[in-house]
């Protein structure tokens, strides 16, 4: 039997070999309330690698509250290269004064061009016309699965894993949604392969080809001869639920197994994430930091309690 493509492109490796982002630290420092030090460490680590969009967020927003306007006008300009839209910042940043500024206007008559019809962009959208049009019909997904495995080995093959440079910037308001669109058709291909993926998935994650945040949201789905488990919910991908206003979240050793498991993947701890989620929940500045808590209705509850206990889950009763 012949090896997928990816198979060729990524293999096996060591937990070893990866290492806490600053990037996280940054996000500590924001939480904190130190824009200028996090706005520094954002701007740096641009330096040397590709940020990802919620990145670049948040080291333009960090710029703003520093007032920084060297760092204000590079980050505007590396969310432009991916395609992020002027609405994007007149909208959702409209809260700061600069976006009304002449400096503003002529930045964005000068932005530089995405293209949206690049050729990875069009592969994609035949996946997901394909991936789609199987479970939206009678007829069974598994040719359509395959048919999407080999179009994807071929466009690894001809220009690499897709990455956001080429997928672009997520803005759903204008139906921008091709890194979105994209995670469905990981999502079926890896559970159509879930072991193939257990040893893909980490390989792309540590060379840069998928952020941080696509790694535990689609690590659910993987199967691994060591289990990887990165959240306290294996479906959806998450740390916390919130039931009738209370908390709920894993502890004492699963917690602890957790923790373990992120720090060899340089990923912070449930704690800190937790921490982070509820900085998001309290704070008025559109940061991309943490997540919202999934919430639950009241007829959900004898049922999903009694679950969350046969898993560890616990109430969260800060002390």
């Amino acid at each position: 039997m012949k090896l997928s493509i990816l198979f060729l492109f990524f293999s096996t490796i060591s937990y070893a070999q990866y290492k806490t982002s600053p990037l996280l630290k940054a996000e500590s420092l924001i939480i904190e309330g130190d824009m200028c030090e996090a706005a520094k460490l954002y701007y740096n680590e641009s330096k040397s690698i590709s940020l990802w969009d919620f990145d670049l967020i948040n080291g333009l927003l960090t710029s703003l509250e520093c007032n920084d306007s060297l760092k204000i006008r590079y980050f505007i300009d590396k969310l432009f290269e991916i395609g992020a839209p002027i609405e994007y910042f007149e909208n959702d940043l409209s809260q700061y004064h600069f976006f009304k500024t002449d400096e503003w206007k002529n930045i964005k008559e000068n932005k530089p061009y995405f293209n949206r019809d690049n050729d990875v962009i069009k592969a994609i959208s035949e996946m997901i016309r394909i991936d789609q049009s199987a479970r939206n019909s009678d007829k069974g997904y598994e040719r359509a699965d395959f048919e999407v495995k080999m179009k994807l080995d071929s466009l690894v093959r001809k220009n690499g894993f897709p990455t956001q440079k080429d997928l672009g910037f997520d803005y759903p308001p204008k139906a921008l949604m091709n890194g979105r669109d994209f995670n469905v058709i990981l999502i079926h291909q890896i559970k159509s392969r879930p072991y193939g993926w257990g040893e893909i998935l980490p390989k792309l994650y540590k060379d840069k080809k998928i952020s941080r945040r696509q790694f535990v949201f689609l690590s659910a789905f993987i199967k691994t001869c060591d289990k990887i488990q990165l959240t306290c919910f294996p479906f959806p991908a998450e740390n916390v639920v919130l039931i009738d206003n209370q908390i709920y979240t894993c502890c004492c050793k699963n917690a602890e197994k957790i923790n373990n498991t992120r720090r060899k993947f340089g990923l912070e701890s449930l704690e800190m994430h937790f921490k982070k989620s509820l900085f998001k929940m309290n704070s008025n500045i559109p940061f991309r930091i943490g997540k919202e808590f999934p919430t639950f209705s009241p007829g959900d509850n004898k049922t999903l309690i009694k679950k969350l206990k046969t898993i560890g889950i616990i109430p969260y009763n800060p002390k």
